[in-house]
């Protein structure tokens, strides 16, 4: 691992402000577990040979602050080529307000459907290699929506029955996209800052599902309202949106819907989202003309435990837009489906294998296929 001082510097920091201030005088030190696996596949990083890899080192620790209150920190640490970088994933606290009712602040998972929230970085949670191609994270190529969110949330439970509905919601920063001269030729930075918001308003996302344990089905619907403004610090002409910082690119709407069943050894699950984009770009080869467009990206998930440590799994994922849409061409992502064939195999409670074929079809170009064989596990 080639970690900079500053890396280093930044992650013992995180950790005793969490530890020194969040957590009362009676807490036992603070304790970290561990996601990590290694994997061997035909195709890294757009590199055609065969490569060995190292996953992420994703540490995480949860503790009580009081009977009411918890918080949680996540450090990531993701190489992607040029050595590892370390990222505060997560540091949230939450207090509980009332048996049905918790309210919190910090970093979280955006609870934009039901994959990002409860596999968000899955080494450990999900039965695939990979997670679909159009939920990568912000700073990842395909990486569509905002994954994570800086603000106060909430989370509300109320039983019916048997059966539980659940509430979550999330006001914070907004993202935003760097399209300045060091983007040219490269994909413009999808950001969610940690520390400033360029937005004039906030960022406002919410879920709400419906589970019933006794019928093994939970089904789900979310949304959120979000401006994506110019992040770049260059002059509005220097910029390909022609725009200054903090000058707004897109009104943007999100919704969408999820399910999952499960019935014997099998299960289904699947997620829709429908992206709403209006122009306010000034860039007459982008956008001529102000409008808006609208989009689609959509997954889904089939699963058979075959035996009781062995799931098969496929998947089907695609997105649908216009080509006159200038979100997609800003971001240079382009339409494509993939098919995802896939096989899990619990070693034992805290590690396991997984053999997956990704296949990338484009609607333009040549297609692709990855073999990945992965050795996850968890230490806790």
């Amino acid at each position: 691992m080639f970690l900079s001082r500053r890396d280093w510097r930044a992650a013992g920091v995180a950790a005793f402000v969490l530890g020194a201030g969040l957590f009362s005088s009676s807490a036992s030190a603070l304790s970290f577990s561990y996601y990590g696996d290694v994997a061997l596949t035909n195709r890294s990083h757009d590199v055609n040979k065969p490569s060995f890899m190292l996953g992420s080192v994703d540490l995480f620790s949860s503790q009580r602050v009081s009977d009411n209150s918890k918080a949680f920190l996540e450090l990531y640490f993701n190489d992607s080529g040029d050595g590892y970088k370390l990222d505060v994933e997560r540091l949230w606290i939450e207090r509980t307000l009332t048996p049905t009712l918790s309210l919190g602040a910090g970093r979280i998972h955006s609870p934009l459907g039901f994959w990002n929230y409860n596999y968000h970085h899955g080494v450990f949670a999900q039965d695939t290699v990979s997670r679909p191609f159009f939920l990568q994270f912000e700073n990842q190529d395909e990486g569509v929506f905002p994954m994570h969110m800086v603000g106060l949330f909430s989370n509300a439970n109320w039983a019916y029955g048997d059966d539980q509905i659940h509430l979550q919601a999330a006001l914070g920063n907004g993202p935003s996209l760097n399209t300045g001269p060091a983007s040219v030729g490269h994909v413009p930075a999808f950001e969610s800052s940690s520390v400033t918001d360029y937005n004039g308003g906030k960022a406002l996302v919410g879920r709400l599902s419906y589970v019933s344990p006794k019928n093994n089905y939970q089904v789900g619907v979310f949304g959120m309202f979000n401006d994506l403004v110019e992040s770049s610090t260059a002059a509005a002409s220097a910029n390909t949106s022609g725009l200054e910082r903090g000058e707004k690119l897109y009104d943007q709407l999100i919704t969408g819907a999820d399910a999952r069943y499960a019935v014997d050894a099998f299960y289904l699950m699947g997620e829709v989202f429908f992206l709403r984009s209006t122009d306010r770009i000034m860039n007459d080869t982008l956008a001529p003309v102000l409008t808006t467009h609208g989009s689609y990206s959509y997954y889904v998930q089939g699963g058979w435990h075959y035996q009781p440590d062995i799931t098969l799994v496929a998947r089907y994922e695609g997105n649908t837009f216009r080509s006159s849409d200038s979100y997609y061409a800003l971001r240079k992502i382009r339409g494509e489906a993939h098919y995802v064939l896939g096989a899990r195999y619990d070693l034992d409670d805290s590690s396991g294998l997984r053999l997956e074929y990704n296949q990338t079809v484009p609607r333009v170009g040549k297609s692709q296929s990855v073999v990945t064989l992965q050795w996850f596990f968890l230490l806790l």
